[in-house]
This record gives structure tokens, C-alpha cells and sequence, in this order.
């Protein structure tokens, strides 16, 4: 029996350590306190849905802005974050708005919509829509995209539609950016079944592939909770030119498709795309 009750007490003080360290990590990260609290509980509750451990720190919200270019003399611009969480990144976002600028912001948990939307509830330039970034139409196209989503964690085929959707809603000069965890798919892979493994394996083919056409540069943030590498990706006309046959290269979803086809030059960001018809609503 005191074998046991030492076991417990070591257990605990180790997760107790363990949870101490995180969240020290995080906040010395640039996230606060409270935000770190409420994230990690959002994931406990819905891993699937929240995907990431901890919000972003400062540095890696700083390395996926770095590239956000806010309008001058009087022109605006628009921006758009793909799952901003607690709003980590968001700030970094907001601080880079000109005063023409508008900033939405696409976040299909309603936990933390709710959060983001009693925070800029007074900001007229920055707008909550909770949904699926996949059922999202806005009225135009935007200047940049700045992605938070843990692609690692969902389907290869939802990745393939979200990453359709985005490089429609994105102008052809347009930035996007995107992190993922470093070390992790390496490691992610070792504790998957032979099914999961190979849809996994989609993930990261398809990820390549787009940074292969669009990609122009990287960043690592290793002060981050896990450390991060940030990929910078942009739609050229020279990139659209050089990938004549795209849609026959990805070859899978008719979201896809229509994104290469877009590309490609063989469909405008207006007029009948589907995508730019109307609004949705917050």
C-alpha cells in the first residue's frame, strides 16, 4: 500500500511539474495566463475540434504576420485568419491593420467564437464568423490568409477542401501562411494504424504540393509550445503559368478542381465563382 500512495504522490507532483512547466512556457511565449487555461480546456474537451496543445505564442503570431503588407494612402485592404482560437495570432493581426484595413475571422468552435466576439465586439474593423472555413463566402477575395489550422489532426480529404476553398478566397497576388509542429508528423506516425498511417501520409503529400507550387520561404519558432515552423506560400501569376496541368496533377475532389482550374487563370475571382456571390452571415 505505500508502494502505491508513493507512486500517486510522484505521479502527481510530476503532472503537477508537467502542467507548471507548460504553462510557463506558454505565457514566457507571450500568452496569458487565463488564455492558456481556457485553450488547453477547449482541448481537453474536443481534441478533434481544437487540434493544437496550447495558442500560439507571440513569436510564431509575429513569424505568421510577418508577411501581412497593411494598406497606404487611403487604399484598404483585406485580410482573413483561418482558425484564430483564443486570438493569439489575431493580435498580432490587428496591430498590423491600417486604418482602411478590415480583418475577418473564421472559427468553427463556438467556445472560443464567443471569446474572440466579446473581445472585438468594439473593433469596427475586425469581424467573427463562426463556422467552417469551408462554408465561409465573403464578397471579395482577400490580400492575405493567415491559417491556424491543425491539419495534422483532421481527415486528408477535409485538408483537400479547406485548401480549395482558401486559394479560391485568396487574390492572385495574395499571401497565405500556415505553421505546423515540428517533429511531429514524424512522430504522430509511429502511433498510427496502417489505415490512418496512409490518409496521414495524403496529409503531408498534399501539404508538400502546395508549397511546392505557391510556396516562397519558411520560419522556425522554436519558443512555442510544441516549436513551430511557419511556411509562407504566394499566388503569383509566374506560380498559376508554370502549373498548366494542376487539376490533373491533385486529381481528387471537384473543391480542388475548381481551385485549379481558378489558378490556372480558366476562372475569375467574380462574377459566376460561386464563391464570391454572396455573403455569409456572422
Amino acid at each position: 500500500m505505500r508502494i502505491i500512495k508513493k507512486i500517486l504522490a510522484i505521479g502527481c507532483l510530476a503532472a503537477a511539474l508537467f502542467a507548471g512547466l507548460y504553462v510557463a512556457v506558454c505565457v514566457v511565449g507571450g500568452s496569458s495566463f487565463v488564455e492558456t487555461v481556457i485553450f488547453l480546456g477547449r482541448f481537453i474537451d474536443d481534441p478533434n475540434l481544437v487540434g493544437a496543445v496550447a495558442p500560439s505564442s507571440r513569436l510564431l503570431g509575429e513569424a505568421l504576420v510577418a508577411k501581412v503588407v497593411p494598406g497606404i494612402g487611403g487604399v484598404g485592404k483585406r485580410f482573413l485568419e483561418v482558425g484564430p482560437g483564443s486570438g493569439a495570432v489575431t493580435e498580432c493581426l490587428v496591430a498590423k491593420l491600417g486604418p482602411n484595413d478590415s480583418l475577418d475571422l473564421v472559427e468553427l468552435d463556438p467556445h472560443l467564437a464567443q471569446i474572440l466576439r466579446e473581445k472585438y465586439k468594439n473593433h469596427p474593423q475586425v469581424t467573427l464568423h463562426q463556422l467552417s472555413i469551408t462554408d465561409w463566402r465573403p464578397g471579395e477575395p482577400y490580400d492575405a490568409v493567415v491559417m491556424g489550422i491543425p491539419f495534422n489532426a483532421l481527415a486528408s480529404s477535409f485538408v483537400e477542401q479547406i485548401w480549395a476553398h482558401v486559394l479560391l478566397l485568396t487574390k492572385s497576388e495574395g499571401v497565405i501562411s500556415y505553421f505546423s509542429y515540428l517533429w511531429l508528423p514524424r512522430i504522430k506516425k509511429l502511433f498510427l494504424s496502417k489505415h490512418k498511417r496512409r490518409d496521414f501520409k495524403k496529409i503531408q503529400n498534399h501539404l508538400a504540393e502546395q508549397y511546392r507550387l505557391y510556396g516562397v520561404g519558411t520560419q522556425r519558432v522554436l519558443p512555442n509550445v510544441p516549436p513551430a515552423i511557419v511556411f509562407y506560400l504566394q499566388r503569383s501569376q509566374q506560380i498559376r503559368a508554370s502549373a498548366p496541368n494542376l487539376s490533373v496533377e491533385w486529381g481528387m475532389s471537384e473543391d480542388t478542381k475548381l481551385a485549379a482550374r481558378h489558378c490556372n487563370g480558366e476562372q475569375s475571382v467574380t462574377g459566376s465563382n460561386p464563391f464570391f456571390n454572396a455573403s455569409s452571415g456572422a
